[in-house]
């Protein structure tokens, strides 16, 4: 089955499975709950989408200090991307780096790895929209004025 979800993300130009620690079911389950990436003008959309964002806690002039995930979102995209953030977290230095700061600043393993999963869905927006392979360090951008 593993065979053929991996062919079907070949077939369909999908590189997500080029994220070390992200195999063909992360990489199937997070294309398909995401659907056509179009529908997303930035990643912070697609956090929302999954329930991963942290709403604002607030009732008349006080602010709440206690943040959770909304969890409004679909089930199956924050498992998935929560998981693949698991995974990718031990095999890329750059996402190890991540969680590995959030930790000694004190937050829980699971706070961090929320966290991390947030910054997974940025690069998984990049990588869909684009449509290329990760790389580990971001690519850089041309400059459009000559000299510079």
């Amino acid at each position: 089955m593993e065979k053929q979800i991996a062919k079907a993300l070949k077939e369909t130009g999908t590189y997500l499975d080029t994220i070390p620690g992200i195999g063909p079911v992360f990489a199937s389950v997070i294309v398909a709950e995401i659907g056509d990436i179009s529908r997303f003008s930035e990643a912070p959309q697609i956090i929302a989408y999954a329930g991963m964002d942290v709403p604002a806690n607030q009732s008349g002039g006080l602010t709440g200090t206690k943040k959770h995930m909304s969890k409004r979102g679909s089930p199956s995209l924050r498992w998935a991307l929560l998981e693949a953030a698991d995974k990718v977290r031990v095999w890329d230095p750059y996402f190890r780096d991540y969680y590995g700061k959030m930790i000694a600043r004190g937050k829980h393993h699971y706070v961090a790895l929320a966290a991390t999963a947030r910054k997974l869905v940025n690069v998984v927006s990049v990588i869909l929209k684009e449509e290329r392979p990760y790389g580990p360090a971001p690519p850089r951008r041309q400059s459009t004025a000559e000299g510079t």
